[in-house]
C-alpha cells in the first residue's frame, strides 16, 4: 500500500524557493508590500538579483499550496499589481500538479514543488517592463530583510544561550555526580576501616558498640596518647639518665660494702 503524499505548505515552498535564490546571488524576502506604512497589498515574496550577470532582475512569487487559493487568486488579478509593476519577472509557485499552463495570468511563470524539494519552472515567464522602484517599495524591501537578518540573529542567539544552558546542566551534572562519587567511596573506605577494628579488637563500632560508655572513655584514652608522645618520650629519657647516674653510686656503694664485710671478719 502506498504512503499517502505528504500535504505542501507555504513554508515547504519558502524553503524551496531560498534553495533556488541563495544568498550568495540573491536577497529573497517574504511578505512584500509595495511601500511601508500599513496596507493588506502584498506580494508572497520577491527577490533581488546581486549579481551583475545576472542583470539586477526583481522576481515576485505568488505561493499558492490548494487549489481554492488559486482560483481566488485569478478572481482578484489586481491583488498582485501594486508590487508586480516594479518586477522584470513575475511567478506562481505551486505544489506538482495543482495548476494548468493555460489557467495561467498573462506573463505569469509556473514554478513546481519537486518531490526532491526543489523548484522546477513548468512555465517560463513573460518579461516585463517593470516601473521605476520608488522610495517606498525600497524601504519596503529593505525592512522586511532587515527583519530576516534579525530574526536569523535571533535565532543563533538563542541557540547560543541553549547550549550554553544544555552546558551548565551537563556541568552541573558531572559534578554533582563526581561528589557523590567520591561520598559514596568515603563511606566505603569508612566501613573497611570499621570492619578493620571490629576484626582487630572486637569492636563493632558499625554496629553501634561505640554508644557504650566504656568504649567512649578508651577511646579517649587511646586518642590522647595516640596524639601526644611528647611525655611518655619525656620520661623515658628522664629514666634513662637516672639510671646512668645512679650506676656510679651503686658500684662504689657494693665496693665499700665488700671492704666492711673484710675488716669485720
Amino acid at each position: 500500500m502506498a504512503e499517502p503524499q505528504k500535504k505542501v505548505t507555504s513554508a515547504d515552498i519558502r524553503a524551496a524557493l531560498l534553495l533556488r535564490y541563495p544568498r550568495a546571488s540573491h536577497a529573497l524576502v517574504f511578505e512584500v508590500a509595495p511601500e511601508t506604512g500599513g496596507g493588506t497589498r502584498y506580494a508572497d515574496a520577491v527577490a533581488v538579483g546581486l549579481w551583475k550577470s545576472h542583470g539586477h532582475k526583481i522576481e515576485g512569487f505568488e505561493i499558492k499550496v490548494s487549489r481554492s487559493d488559486f482560483l481566488n487568486e485569478l478572481k482578484q488579478p489586481e491583488k498582485s499589481q501594486p508590487v508586480f509593476r516594479y518586477c522584470n519577472l513575475w511567478w506562481l509557485v505551486t505544489p506538482k500538479g495543482l495548476v494548468q499552463s493555460d489557467e495561467l495570468p498573462e506573463n505569469w511563470g509556473l514554478l513546481e514543488l519537486q518531490d526532491s524539494g526543489s523548484l522546477r519552472e513548468r512555465v517560463k515567464p513573460g518579461k516585463l517592463q517593470p516601473d521605476p522602484i520608488t522610495v517606498g517599495f525600497f524601504a519596503s524591501l529593505m525592512r522586511r530583510g532587515t527583519e530576516a537578518d534579525h530574526a536569523l540573529v535571533d535565532s543563533l542567539v538563542s541557540k547560543q544561550i541553549n547550549e550554553r544552558v544544555e552546558q551548565a546542566k551537563s556541568t552541573m551534572r558531572y559534578e554533582r555526580s563526581s561528589a557523590d562519587s567520591l561520598r559514596v567511596q568515603a563511606a566505603e573506605s569508612g566501613m573497611a576501616l570499621l570492619e578493620r577494628i571490629k576484626e582487630e579488637t572486637g569492636l563493632d563500632l558499625a554496629g553501634g558498640g561505640w554508644r557504650q560508655p566504656k568504649y567512649l572513655e578508651a577511646i579517649k584514652i587511646v586518642t590522647a596518647l595516640a596524639g601526644d608522645y611528647g611525655p611518655l618520650v619525656d620520661a623515658h629519657a628522664s629514666m634513662t639518665r637516672l639510671v646512668r647516674e645512679l650506676q656510679p653510686i651503686v658500684a662504689l656503694a657494693g665496693e665499700n660494702r665488700g671492704q666492711s664485710e673484710v675488716s669485720n671478719g
